[in-house]
């Protein structure tokens, strides 16, 4: 005979065990599980299940399609397929690859391995160990590896090792290169440095652009330290003021506003505007002044030096135009030419100090001067000659 205390207690087990089936029930009300064989589990509201391995849609409304320990935890959550995959923010997406974590509001990480997209709005689209940060917004790895992006906006086309930290910044690839602030971009390369606000670094090697809208287009070790200045390429080459440029050389630097060294070795402008064509060892010291040659010193505000001797010559005075040259030779055409050097130049002075002459009679330097001249005084000869034939033929003779 069954005991009343044994009946009330069974009938209390069996109360209790309703309670937790319904409670159960509840929980899981409109969830889906494809094959509970696999130990998948679809605990959020409406969430779902496909199939795969060991998968959890535990966020309301998630969704995880196949694979392997995917987890879909946020809002709408969705994993597509993949290995070891979360999606914990809400409306974010992973689309496969192994170990990626889509935990930014909206955010996506199409594949690859070990991406976190931790940002409101991150996209990441594939390649291994890439972090866009919680502080960027909208930020955009398309892959590479080990990338870091924490500006919003900003972009990183891939590579390695490359870094945005600020808004709309932008690495496209290469490796070890990083725009550091506001609208700066770095192309591409290694070891380049986009410090100023919109400074661009297209290519190269270990290039630095330090002040806004300062650029290095490629090269090799170039700092670019003024605004709107800019280095085209070359190697170890420096501008520090505002507006000035580089076409490339090497060594060479410019600590002045809006002046130009086109390239060469070792140039050096100080002077406001002033202006190195080209060359080797030259230096434009005074505002507006040029300088080309080797060892040519336009040392004076509007001078022009232009040395082709091996010394160094340096101008004196402002506005002197200064030419240092073994020799100058003018030619006209196919035909005659003049040639100004050591030999010749005493003769030059001569014939400048007296106002009729003109450079007509300044012997060519391959002529024996006293050859020249015997010439000279024959041809002279021949015209008095000549004349002394006119005048008798109009004069009658007196006697």
């Amino acid at each position: 005979m069954i005991s009343t205390t044994w009946l009330k207690y069974s009938i209390k087990m069996i109360q209790t065990r309703i309670l937790t089936i319904a409670l159960f029930a509840l929980c899981v009300t409109d969830s889906v599980f494809a094959d509970d064989n696999n130990l998948n589990t679809a605990f959020g509201k409406e969430a779902t299940v496909s199939g795969g391995i060991k998968n959890d849609a535990g966020g309301a409304y998630s969704l995880v399609a196949g694979g392997k320990l995917n987890s879909a935890k946020g809002y709408t959550s969705t994993v597509s397929g993949g290995s070891k995959n979360q999606a914990v923010g809400d409306k974010s997406y992973v689309g496969g690859g192994m170990s990626n974590i889509a935990d930014g509001k909206e955010s996506t990480v199409a594949g690859g391995t070990d991406n976190y997209a931790l940002g409101v709005r991150a996209s990441i689209a594939g390649g291994s160990k890439n972090d866009i940060t919680l502080e960027s917004k909208g930020g955009t790895i398309a892959g590479g590896s080990t990338n870091v992006l924490s500006g919003e906006y900003g972009v990183i086309g891939g590579g390695f090792q490359n870094f945005v930290a600020e808004h709309y910044g932008i690495v496209a690839g290469g490796e070890s290169n990083a725009a550091l602030t506001m609208h700066a971009t770095v192309s591409g390369g290694n070891d380049n440095v986009a410090m100023g606000q919109g400074t661009t670094i297209s290519g190269g090697s270990g290039n630095f652009a330090e002040l806004p809208h300062a650029s290095v287009s490629g090269g090799f070790k170039n700092v670019v330290a003024g605004e709107f200045s800019s280095i085209s390429g070359g190697e170890t080459n420096f501008v520090e003021k505002r507006g000035s440029s580089i076409g490339g050389g090497k060594d060479n630097g410019i600590s002045a506003e809006y002046a130009t060294i086109a390239g060469g070795k070792d140039n050096i402008v100080v002077g406001s505007y002033g202006t190195v064509i080209g060359g080797e060892a030259n230096e434009a010291a005074g505002d507006y002044s040029i300088a080309g040659g080797a060892k040519a010193i336009a040392k004076a505000n509007r001078s022009a030096v232009f040395n082709l001797s091996p010394d160094q010559v340096e101008s004196s005075s402002e506005g002197q135009f200064l030419v240092a040259a073994n020799s100058f030779t003018l030619k006209f055409g196919d035909g005659d030419e003049f040639t100004l050097d050591a030999a010749n130049i005493d003769k030059l002075r001569k014939l400048l100090g007296n106002g009729r002459r003109s450079l007509r009679g300044v012997p060519d330097s391959n002529i024996d001067s006293d050859e020249y001249y015997q010439k000279k005084i024959e041809h002279l000869q021949r015209q008095v000659e000549e004349l002394r034939l006119i005048v008798n033929s109009i004069v009658p003779p007196m006697f």
